[in-house]
């Protein structure tokens, strides 16, 4: 049961995806795959001095806390340097990488732990990652993906709450699949909290000034969508701007 608290405490801090990636949009991808790095080598730091299964676990939450940047970022960083069939070929390339890390990250890590023991494992980890990051800081430009002014103003608020829905909807997945009992009360507290907060979520982005998709400033006769239908976003979308605003008839 602790070890499966490890896991959990671990696998809730993906939500971190909305936050980095929305922020890399302002601040470049470089300053903010930069932070989660220095988190996760902070992180995996912390674990390998854990001295009980309790710190183990708040380590590993704080270790989680890079998820979206490495995840997310390394997604969005192909499509920046790469455009047409070259950034499919990329991204595929990525994918492909990611799936084979799933596969044997714990065939090496659990090797590492029957012949060396447990903290090698996250020793190697800061090994890799100070290499990485010396590697991000030499290669990537500082201003890749930063695309967005500074003087737009973030929609903190509902950054928050998108942040605080995910959370519990993905706590209460994971505690229903590990558990006999996927109707126990934790699980759907947990998935009725989430399921709460992100209704309030919609409604507040829907009366946001600054919300990316507004419905009436496009055509009733196309069905394409807005020319940045991306949640979070806090261009507005005028009728002067949009891409299929509604044309004269003659």
């Amino acid at each position: 049961m602790p070890a499966k608290k490890s896991l959990t405490a671990f696998s809730p801090a993906t939500v971190t995806l909305f936050v980095y990636t929305r922020l890399s949009d302002r601040y470049g991808r470089r300053l903010l795959l930069v932070v989660g790095m220095l988190i996760f080598l902070a992180g995996s730091a912390a674990c390998a001095g854990a001295q009980s299964m309790g710190q183990l676990i708040a380590f590993r939450a704080v270790q989680g806390l890079r998820a979206g940047a490495l995840e997310g970022l390394s997604f969005l960083m192909v499509s920046d340097l790469h455009t047409g069939q070259c950034r499919s070929s990329a991204q595929g390339a990525l994918a492909g990488l990611m799936a084979l890390s799933f596969l044997g990250g714990p065939l090496v890590g659990g090797f590492l732990t029957d012949t060396v023991g447990r903290r090698s494992t996250l020793l190697v980890n800061l090994l890799i990652g100070i290499a990485a990051l010396c590697v991000i800081l030499r290669v990537l430009p500082a201003k890749l993906g930063r695309n967005e002014s500074r003087r737009i103003p973030l929609d903190l608020l509902g950054i928050s709450v998108l942040v605080l829905a995910v959370g519990p909807i993905l706590q209460g997945l994971d505690s229903s699949t590990r558990s006999e009992d996927w109707a126990s009360l934790g699980s759907l507290g947990a998935l009725g909290l989430g399921c709460g907060l992100l209704f309030v979520f919609v409604r507040a982005e829907s009366w946001h000034p600054h919300r990316s998709y507004r419905p009436d400033c496009c055509s009733a006769a196309t069905s394409q969508p807005c020319s940045h239908p991306v949640p979070l976003r806090p261009s507005r979308c005028s009728p002067a701007s949009c891409c299929c605003r509604r044309t004269s008839s003659t």
